[in-house]
């Protein structure tokens, strides 16, 4: 059997420089999730506020164009038996029978939910990554302010209560619809508070940040002992963290967490998970209400947010054709060598 000298240099040259390429792919796929494993997750949070939301400046809506807006972009799922099988099933029972004497009273079956989903505030823990481990988490007083949102929006969803959460810069908490006065009332679940004006009248996220910018005195209501400290109100209504506020549409919280379970099962990291919900249009994006200065800024900044993303998908992308393409080639040279020499072989032998 004779060897084909030239055949075997471009083989031996095709090796190096298609594993360069491989490296190459290797190395970015792997400095990209590091760089999201160690990123804080506010500043993931934070960006993915920035790039999904509708951004819209404080004077071009009021609070009832915001929530047709938001009653556009989402839909309120009703179908209180799915919801109903991630709850205790014994607190179920109890929380409908309150609903039954109390019908149109959404406000107590609302504070009825957080006393009864919780033996209190969180005492630690954070992020459980499905629905059923948020509701669980949150009945063993863990979990952090997302975590008791999203476990207050499945007891309203397993009880007919139509809830969505709304956010600050620094806080995630949510609202409900009360049929009685046909409006949407605020409420923290982790710190068990909700806030009224001088009147007395409940307000929404959208009358507290209101008051808030403008200076307006609210009195805050403290629902459940014990109080909260001092210092924790100045951080939970400081001005400052309401210049930016967040409203998701009332959405089918089961749909998201089905998908994301999908992708659970491959190990895919949770910011990943998140961006293909959103891109997929699993989860509404959200409404962002901010004054007209900063809104144009964070158009800025979601725009180089987008292209920073859309730029590394590309040379991922790239990256794995290189590498396919090379791999392809060289493994197409290999079968045409071993063709010829066989080829080559037997004609040695036919001689």
């Amino acid at each position: 059997m004779t060897w084909d000298p030239v055949h075997a240099r471009q083989a031996t040259f095709a090796r190096p420089a298609t594993s360069h390429w491989v490296a190459a792919f290797l190395v970015t796929g792997t400095l990209l999730a590091v760089g999201i494993s160690v990123a804080p997750p506010a500043l993931l949070v934070a960006a993915r506020s920035l790039m999904f939301s509708k951004f819209v400046a404080d004077g071009a809506i009021d609070e009832g164009r915001l929530n047709d807006m938001l009653r556009r972009d989402g839909v309120i799922v009703m179908d209180t038996a799915r919801y109903g099988r991630l709850v205790d099933r014994k607190l179920y029972d109890q929380l409908s029978r309150f609903a039954k004497q109390h019908v149109g009273d959404d406000t107590a079956l609302a504070r009825q939910i957080l006393l009864r989903m919780s033996p209190g505030r969180s005492i630690g823990g954070c992020g459980a990554e499905s629905l059923g481990d948020k509701v669980a988490m949150v009945a063993g007083q863990t979990g952090c302010c997302s975590d008791y949102t999203a476990a207050f929006q499945v007891y309203a969803g397993a009880l007919g209560l139509p809830a969505r959460r709304v956010e600050t810069e620094t806080h995630t908490t949510v609202e409900y619809f009360d049929h009685l006065t046909g409006n949407w009332i605020w409420v923290d679940p982790l710190y068990r508070l909700q806030a009224t004006d001088k009147r007395g009248q409940l307000l929404s996220h959208y009358q507290v940040r209101e008051h808030l910018l403008e200076h307006q005195s609210i009195h805050i209501l403290e629902l459940f002992d014990p109080p909260i400290a001092l210092a924790t109100y100045h951080v939970l209504f400081d001005a400052t963290h309401y210049a930016v506020a967040y409203w998701y549409p009332p959405t089918d919280l089961l749909a998201a967490d089905e998908f994301d379970e999908q992708l659970r099962r491959f190990h895919v990291m949770r910011p990943i998970r998140q961006l293909a919900s959103y891109l997929l249009g699993v989860r509404p994006s959200p409404a962002g209400l901010a004054s007209p200065g900063i809104v144009h800024r964070l158009r800025i900044e979601s725009g180089i947010g987008w292209f920073a993303v859309t730029l590394s998908a590309i040379s991922l992308i790239l990256l794995t054709l290189v590498v396919a393409t090379r791999g392809l080639r060289q493994l197409f040279a290999r079968r045409v060598i071993e063709a010829r020499i066989g080829t080559r072989a037997g004609l040695e032998d036919s001689e």
